[in-house]
């Protein structure tokens, strides 16, 4: 993913600068008391119970996809974010990657373990601010501004119609709206013949 960047402009070269050494530092090296886990992706089959199992490839190609579908307004627009929106954005993209399959006990877990290693890199400008009971998961790096800050995810305000119809009924959730948010991203994304997609 890293040296296909590149092909799709010159500004994707210091983008690549800015991605390789936080996807070396956060997923590559042994977390922080991690027993005997040698990556994250090794923790993360020892530690967490996933609802469907999914191996290290298909993980990394979710995280992939979020982020190439999150940054496709840098391509588009042909600008460089901030080093610190970029920490956001793969942040974002590496927990959803690998805890959008999770239950909401298993996530709280797995952004615990994130937490460290974000902090022990020296990157918590990464972290979301969650509040008690919050994880990143409550969170997204708000697109409508290139500083990328985080957000708090809210579901819109339910209006109900003036003809009620029972089976066609969506109130909108936090988790509707998570959902709905990823799958326009990632289908708003373009694809590849060749998978996986990013």
């Amino acid at each position: 993913w890293l040296n296909r960047r590149p092909e799709l402009g010159s500004q994707r070269i210091t983008e690549v600068e800015i991605l390789s050494p936080l996807f070396e530092r956060w997923l590559k090296k042994q977390p922080p008391n991690a027993g005997a886990a040698s990556d994250f992706f090794d923790w993360n089959l020892r530690n967490i119970k996933k609802i469907m199992e999914a191996n290290d490839s298909i993980v990394i190609c979710n995280c992939l996809n979020i982020l190439a579908a999150s940054l496709k307004s840098c391509v588009e627009d042909n600008f460089i974010l901030a080093e610190d929106a970029y920490r956001r954005v793969l942040c974002f993209a590496v927990m959803w990657g690998f805890g959008g399959l999770l239950e909401p006990e298993e996530r709280t877990k797995l952004w615990t373990k994130f937490k460290e290693v974000l902090t022990a890199e020296g990157h918590q400008d990464a972290i979301a601010p969650c509040k008690d009971g919050e994880t990143i998961f409550e969170y997204v790096p708000d697109w409508t501004d290139k500083a990328r800050p985080w957000k708090l995810w809210a579901p819109s305000e339910w209006k109900p119609p003036k003809k009620l119809q029972f089976s066609a009924l969506l109130i909108p959730t936090m988790d509707s709206c998570r959902a709905e948010y990823l799958i326009r991203i990632i289908s708003d994304h373009s694809f590849t013949r060749t998978p996986p997609s990013f």
